[in-house]
């Protein structure tokens, strides 16, 4: 226990006798070297446990950025191939330049087709 926090802490007991209590718990187990040193390991696991956490609300974070990046992507390569339809664009070629297969672009036809009669 540092000193200047315990004097803290006395100065509060001074004010409040409850606190009074929690000093002398704190002073006796402060001044064992044996609960020192379980408090010493509990923080260290607490502390490895937050990193862990840490790093993995990172990652995750970092997966779910990359996912939304590739999704838009797609969404965009979708947008183009239906407005390639539209303009009557070969199908073939409209799988070869966006990178989709051909039978994806095929799908995209039929509802293309029902939105251009309206």
């Amino acid at each position: 226990m540092k000193a200047e926090r315990l004097e803290e802490y006395e100065m509060l007991a001074t004010k409040k006798p409850a606190i009074q209590k929690n000093v002398d718990i704190l002073k006796t187990l402060s001044s064992d070297q044996k609960t020192q040193l379980i408090y010493d390991a509990r923080e260290k696991a607490r502390m490895d446990e937050l990193s862990r956490l840490r790093g993995s609300y990172t990652k995750g974070k970092q997966e779910g950025i990359k996912k939304g990046i590739e999704k838009g992507r797609e969404e965009e390569k979708i947008t183009m191939v239906k407005r390639l339809l539209a303009e009557r664009v070969d199908v073939e070629i409209i799988a070869k330049t966006s990178g989709l297969p051909l039978e994806q672009v095929r799908k995209l036809i039929e509802p293309q087709a029902l939105k251009s009669r309206k």
